[in-house]
């Protein structure tokens, strides 16, 4: 049985738990969107040309996939919604070909 069939929700106390959880959930959610969104404005400003030639020089799908994880992630930890935009600051120069991927990590890491 899950506690989607509302056999545990209708208890009393466990179905305010699990309001709670839900609200919680979504407020996580939120803030996340926020965050992609800051990072995702920060780098609006590149030209087509540098993005395909950035996605290009990645090469194969691996190190894509790698790169798009990594980003996810570095975005998720971040506790404050500006914070995003700074990382995307640094993605663009990492696409821009201003600072390496290893300079980018470490910045990343301050």
């Amino acid at each position: 049985m899950s506690i989607d069939d509302g056999l545990l929700k209708d208890i009393p106390i466990i179905g305010n738990l699990f309001s709670v959880i839900n609200i919680s959930q979504k407020i996580k959610d939120w803030f996340f969107y926020k965050k992609i969104h800051k990072f995702l404005f920060s780098l609006a400003s590149i030209e087509n040309e540098k993005r395909t030639k950035f996605i290009e020089q990645i090469g194969n799908s691996n190190d894509k996939k790698r790169i798009g994880e990594e980003l996810i992630i570095m975005i998720e930890r971040l506790d404050h919604i500006e914070k995003s935009l700074y990382l995307g600051i640094l993605f663009k120069a990492y696409i821009l070909e201003e600072i390496n991927y290893y300079k980018f990590k470490f910045f990343q890491m301050l």
